[in-house]
């Protein structure tokens, strides 16, 4: 009767111990997260490890081709998002060639990503795992590059429990696109070589036409040189007479010019008068009356910029018949640069002939080019303004005069 219970009691102890033995080494696989957020791990194998121990190649070799190692390797790439991956992982560990399936101690301290076990023997992840153990474990790594990251992998020896040590922006893709890279730029530059070696020669080709035409032409030039010389020397005599008698008369033609003015304007003027009788002696007398003018002269060019106009003329008063006169005054013009637009100043002497009211003249006139024809005839708008000197007494604002019209010039 004893012995009956106590082999239950015996079972449920020994059941007891292993329970807590494969939870102390779920603990030791996920001890306490530290202040990095890396869970850190101090030992591997017990209840929570992968699978059986790795010895070796071979092992690895025949631990992959079973179907649990493989149906637990893909379960445990797709809970880590990596199940493209999958085929090349079972692949390289099926070959475990050396080239690739690498030996290799992973020291304390050191970090992955993620890392495979079986929790109640179903394959799971636990992922930022810290080696915090006293020493270094041994495994096998391997890298897989997809040209889109590089992938580094462990496989520790003691449990099988696979890890992502690393995963980082394809080396293989770099790789590729430096080599591409340095390839277009070899080719760049041999392009630009042979097309600069060909414009050298291009060049060059054209330099020795051009020094064969230029050889030609002087010296076609030399022989024509030879014969137009003696030409030239006989003519040239006659062309230099020629062209300074054209100059002299046309500079002769250029420097006087013809002008007629018609002009419209008023007159404001003092006059001394004969008294009539019985009165003796000379009277005042001061008009304000319209004016129709006649003004004819010579242009005579000093410079590009300058000429002096000597004219003459008659104006006719609209109000009094009797107050019409003769006039002569000189212009001293300054021309633009096109000679269409003149502005200047003039002396003269007004009622010429009528020895009580002569008087001289201060004015200012200005023209503007409005008209030219074919033999270089043209016609400008002016305007002039004058003061007579000789007041009689009654100052200026009662001796001036003024008008504006044409001024034709004949060439």
């Amino acid at each position: 009767m004893n012995s009956m219970i106590r082999v239950p009691r015996f079972v449920a102890v020994l059941a007891l111990i292993l329970a807590l033995a494969g939870a102390m080494d779920l603990l030791a696989a996920n001890a306490a997260q530290a202040q990095d957020n890396y869970k850190t791990a101090t030992v591997l194998g017990g209840a929570s490890r992968f699978d059986q121990p790795l010895k070796d190649a071979k092992s690895v070799q025949k631990w992959i081709a079973t179907k649990r190692a493989q149906a637990g390797l893909t379960a445990v790439m797709e809970k880590a998002g990596l199940a493209t991956l999958t085929p090349t992982v079972i692949e390289i560990l099926t070959k475990a060639d050396p080239a690739q399936l690498k030996d290799t101690d992973f020291q304390p301290g050191s970090t992955m990503v993620w890392m495979a076990f079986r929790r109640a023997g179903k394959p799971d992840v636990v992922r930022n795992i810290k080696w915090g153990g006293k020493k270094s474990f041994a495994g096998f790594t391997f890298i897989i590059d997809d040209l889109n990251q590089t992938y580094t992998f462990i496989l520790p020896k003691p449990c099988a429990n696979l890890a992502l040590v690393s995963s980082e922006p394809s080396r293989e893709a770099a790789r590729l696109a430096a080599e591409k890279a340095a390839r277009d730029k070899a080719e760049a530059d041999r392009l630009a070589a042979d097309r600069a070696a060909a414009e050298r020669a291009r060049l060059e080709a054209e330099r020795r036409e051009r020094e064969r035409l230029e050889a030609e032409r002087l010296a076609k030039e030399k022989a024509a040189a030879a014969k137009a010389m003696a030409d030239k020397t006989v003519a040239d005599k006659a062309v230099a007479d020629k062209s300074e008698a054209d100059r002299l008369a046309a500079e002769k033609e250029a420097k006087n010019d013809l002008f007629f003015s018609p002009l419209f304007g008023k007159e404001r003027k003092t006059r001394a008068l004969d008294a009539t009788a019985p009165a003796t002696g000379t009277v005042n007398s001061s008009l304000c009356a319209p004016q129709f003018g006649i003004k004819a002269g010579v242009e005579m060019k000093m410079s590009d910029k300058f000429k002096v106009v000597p004219a003459a003329g008659v104006a006719f008063n609209f109000e009094k018949g009797s107050y019409s006169g003769v006039f002569a005054e000189a212009e001293f013009n300054g021309y633009s640069a096109n000679q269409k637009n003149y502005f200047g100043a003039s002396v003269g002497v007004w009622d010429l002939f009528r020895g009580n009211s002569i008087t001289p003249s201060i004015g200012v006139q200005f023209g503007s080019q409005i008209w030219e024809n074919a033999k270089m005839d043209k016609l400008y708008f002016v305007a002039e303004g004058r003061i007579f000197t000789r007041t009689f007494g009654e100052g200026i604002s009662s001796n001036y005069q003024f008008w504006g019209g044409v001024r034709y010039v004949i060439r």
